[in-house]
């Protein structure tokens, strides 16, 4: 096999030889998290479903 064959393989995991992706760049990265209720020894806190949990919602990242 050819130096290049040998680079190009050296990047695939030998359990099922698809190819590794690049982690994505931070501002590609996002997460919604929402806690509805929690207590805690210092009391409970509570709040109403957020917004972009209404089906149809979109986000506009602007």
């Amino acid at each position: 096999t050819s130096p290049r064959r040998r680079q190009a393989t050296a990047l695939l995991p030998s359990e099922c030889y698809l190819p590794l992706h690049p982690d994505p760049k931070s501002e590609q990265l996002y997460i919604f998290l929402h806690a509805l209720r929690y207590t805690t020894s210092l009391g409970c806190f509570g709040m109403e479903m957020p917004q972009w949990r209404v089906e149809g919602w979109t986000w506009d990242r602007d």
